[in-house]
């Protein structure tokens, strides 16, 4: 008896050194920790269905899951999750489909990641007040990456909501709450509820981390953000810099965190018309993202849209349909047809097609493209209405005025149904070249 606790101890001991390399980013000396500890509990006589086991299992799991190695992740888990079982304990459980759902939202397996979240939700005893909280997070973000954003701003909420019950309404989660409804307001076009969310996660963070943390770097970026779908440019170009600027005192190069921003800031030069400061920007983040990520990823995809706006700004048209063709492929297969980030692309493969002159290819994408933002929104959203006023135009290049007549009816009806229900979107949504 007293060697197995000797070797009980040792093992826990070689935990806590892992928990600490882990906690200062060392994945692999953590690792190394973990499996030592492993080997120790193999010779304790309940080692099947050990707790210990069962920690050191997910503890790896999420040392991989932080590396992107999401298979070694999985399968790791999955070993913990075995144990789980076989003790009947409904907590761990929980905690293994919470990390699975984790894990298959950076794989973007979205749908399986929602079936995790909701295995979780149903375990966890709604007295465990955070993490419910926590997983009403997850499952919002999950759907914000659907563009199910409505949905999401209800999870986002509920999660808020309890957070703010919990002691201390300045906590970091309580921020992080407030960030991302700031986001879905973003992505709904609702710009003053946006900052109203961003300025308080932002007065959290500083608080919590004073003025030169990543945290507040993600703040600025956001910041930024609104001021560039708002046209200002010179405020967005600012914010985007000074995140960057902390980004860098802290984090190495090769970081996703430096890829977005060299992103945004390429957005701007996209504005400005400084094509090739663009092109530059948006190569650095694709290179990063590719790096880490691989190329089956949205981020991914979102760079080679952007490198194909550049393209079709230059009318180097050849290269930019490759590129959005690339960004299609991904997106399509992730997030299935109807999604938001489809549209935008359907969208701009159809003016590179308008500008080629191949009228009915145009036609066809923005079809496609206005089928799923009724899809999404609604027949008298702006953005149908704009995607019909596009497919008229061409009907009357191509000299077809009826084709174009009865679009444009359809555009009048539900422009008049848009007045009556006193919408506040702005009529023209954002794409590359307008017909």
């Amino acid at each position: 008896m007293g060697n197995q606790q000797t070797l009980f101890s040792q093992a826990q001991t070689l935990r806590k050194a892992g928990k600490r390399a882990y906690h200062k980013k060392n994945y692999q000396q953590a690792r190394e920790c973990f499996n030592q500890a492993l080997d120790l509990t193999k010779c304790l006589t309940n080692r099947r269905n050990n707790p210990l086991r069962f920690h050191i299992y997910l503890d790896i799991s999420i040392t991989f899951r932080e590396e992107f190695r999401f298979e070694l992740a999985l399968a790791n888990c999955y070993q913990s999750q075995k144990i789980a079982e076989k003790m009947k304990d409904l907590s761990s459980l929980a905690q293994c489909f919470y990390n699975q759902g984790l894990i298959k939202t950076r794989k973007e397996l979205y749908k399986e990641a929602l079936d995790d979240y909701r295995k979780c939700l149903d375990l966890i005893p709604k007295a465990k007040k955070q993490k419910v909280a926590n997983i009403y997070h997850e499952i919002g973000y999950v759907l914000s990456r659907m563009s199910q954003f409505e949905e999401a701003l209800s999870m986002y909420r509920k999660s808020l909501h309890i957070r703010l019950k919990l002691p201390g309404i300045d906590h970091l989660d309580v921020a992080i709450s407030y960030n991302n409804i700031g986001l879905i307001y973003y992505h709904q076009y609702q710009y003053d509820y946006a900052i109203e969310m961003l300025q308080k996660c932002a007065t959290i963070q500083r608080k919590i981390f004073g003025d030169n943390s990543l945290s507040i770097a993600n703040s600025y970026n956001n910041f930024g953000c609104i001021y560039y779908r708002q046209f200002q440019f010179d405020k967005a170009l600012a914010m985007y810099q000074k995140s960057l600027s902390i980004q860098r005192q802290t984090l190495e190069e090769s970081n996703l965190d430096i890829a977005i921003s060299y992103n945004n800031i390429g957005g701007i030069y996209d504005s400005q018309c400084k094509y090739e400061d663009a092109l530059l920007m948006y190569q650095k983040s694709l290179n990063i993202q590719q790096e880490i990520l691989g190329d089956h990823n949205l981020d991914v995809a979102t760079s080679y849209n952007n490198i194909g706006c550049i393209f079709l700004h230059q009318q180097r048209y050849k290269e930019a349909l490759s590129m959005y063709n690339k960004c299609l492929i991904i997106q399509v297969q992730i997030l299935g047809e109807i999604s938001l980030y489809v549209v935008i692309t359907q969208e701009n493969i159809a003016n590179v097609y308008y500008h080629q002159g191949q009228y009915d290819q145009a036609i066809y994408f923005y079809k496609k493209s206005m089928e799923s933002r009724t899809n999404i929104y609604s027949e008298n959203h702006s953005s149908v209405i704009t995607s019909c006023k596009k497919i008229a135009a061409i009907h009357i290049l191509q000299g077809k005025y009826i084709e174009a007549r009865k679009i444009l009816q359809r555009a009048v009806y539900f422009r008049s149904k848009l007045l009556d229900s006193k919408a506040v979107n702005s009529e023209d949504f954002s794409i590359s070249i307008d017909v």
